[in-house]
């Protein structure tokens, strides 16, 4: 039997979207169903962050048999993510040309590719930075991501993990992410430690905390410190489990979600108009 999921109208790296796409996602994954549909015909906008997030969502489904199908893209949406490489990695398309030379494509990994991966590191993702920021800035940004990078397929327990970013000229922002779907901020330190709290939330907010680590004497960007950056930087938004917690400029931001993300998503947003001057000190190790 098939199904039509109708997908949010927007999709992007808020709260309110994120829970509506696992709403929906949920309420349509019955166990009847062979195959699902992502109907995107009341969509007028995908962030390409989104495209992480919705890849974990689509092999976790994929894992329990089911399978995916999309219609009703428009034409803008299904040229932007043939751009990006989104399309294609399901096999929808062939990829599109960037010739604005924006965008950080989105790339599935295998967890132990490490040499691939410092490839897309070093000759997709900060090749554009090399071209779009500033020295000082390029040393921050890549530090962080560099880290988050190699801690999450080294800790989270996961066989694939998912990046892609985009640099936006005209509000001079750079945005990254990666996921994976892999063990859980919220499990994870349920089982290393005797920590028990109320929320995911709650759970994700905790390892952000100074000196908060479930391994002892190890190395790596540690998200206290990722986080303490970010709120000068711009913003940092990490889902887990049904945690949606935003740190920025503006402040910190926590939500619950509806339903679980079935891994751990890592968002970040540089204002490149602010001054970085910040350095990655203090480090310590990825609650993942």
């Amino acid at each position: 039997m098939d199904v039509i999921v109708p997908m949010p109208k927007s999709l992007e790296i808020q709260a309110l979207n994120v829970n509506d796409l696992l709403t929906k996602i949920y309420y349509y994954n019955v166990n009847n169903v062979d195959r699902i549909v992502l109907d995107f015909s009341g969509t007028t906008w995908f962030s390409a962050e989104m495209s992480t997030l919705l890849s974990v969502i689509i092999r976790d489904l994929q894992a329990q048999g089911k399978s995916i199908a999309t219609k009703g893209l428009k034409p803008t949406v299904n040229e932007f993510l043939k751009k990006n490489n989104f399309l294609p990695s399901f096999g929808i398309g062939e990829k599109l040309p960037d010739n604005n030379g924006t965008i950080i494509p989105f790339v599935e990994f295998q967890s132990e590719a490490t040499k691939q991966i410092n490839d897309y590191l070093d000759n997709q993702a900060f090749s554009i930075m090399d071209e779009k920021i500033t020295s000082v800035q390029n040393e921050i940004i890549k530090s962080a991501i560099y880290e988050i990078t190699h801690n999450i397929f080294e800790h989270s327990q996961s066989n694939f993990f998912y990046m892609c970013g985009q640099f936006f000229p005209r509000k001079n922002r750079l945005a990254f992410t990666i996921s994976d779907k892999g063990i859980t901020i919220p499990k994870n330190i349920k089982n290393k430690s005797n920590i028990r709290l109320s929320t995911s939330s709650d759970y994700i907010d905790w390892a952000t905390l100074e000196g908060k680590s479930t391994k002892k004497g190890a190395s790596g960007l540690g998200l206290f410190e990722l986080k303490t950056n970010m709120k000068q930087l711009g913003r940092l938004v990490i889902i887990s489990n049904k945690g949606f917690n935003s740190y920025s400029v503006d402040g910190t931001i926590k939500k619950e979600l509806n339903n679980p993300f079935n891994g751990t998503m890592i968002y970040l947003d540089y204002d490149l108009d602010r001054n970085l001057t910040t350095t990655l000190d203090n480090i310590n190790n990825l609650l993942f």
